[in-house]
């Protein structure tokens, strides 16, 4: 059985590229949240004047700030990531539905017998 379960191809291969893009923005989404928790950690070590990691933030933003500060702009970094992902997750949608709408306008352009095309002509 194809992994469409009865669902047409077109729409079969058109919800398979929108689930491999979605995939592709969770896994950017979760990789950015990933790395400013490792950030907002070793900012933790350092602040507690432990034994840093192997992570090195000379050169960064992170290197002479204070920790509350580095910690709020995490917060506000993650929340703005969030959004982002979810406005591309959005146009992503929009994308599909815009093109799905598009081609089968088309297909109803293309037989002049349609009752809509004999209005608009």
């Amino acid at each position: 059985m194809n992994a469409c379960f009865g669902i047409s191809s077109f729409w079969c291969l058109i919800m398979i590229s929108v689930v491999d893009r979605l995939n592709e923005l969770n896994r950017a989404w979760r990789l950015q949240h990933d790395a400013l928790k490792i950030v907002r950690r070793e900012v933790r070590r350092k602040s507690k004047g432990l034994e840093p990691s192997s992570l090195r933030l000379n050169h960064t933003e992170f290197d002479e700030s204070n920790p509350e500060a580095i910690d709020q702009d995490i917060q506000v970094c993650q929340q703005s990531i969030a959004d982002f992902t979810v406005l591309s997750m959005w146009t992503v949608f929009e994308r599909q539905v815009i093109e799905r709408l598009e081609a089968e306008c088309a297909k109803m352009q293309a037989d002049p017998t349609e009752a809509f095309n004999a209005r608009v002509t």
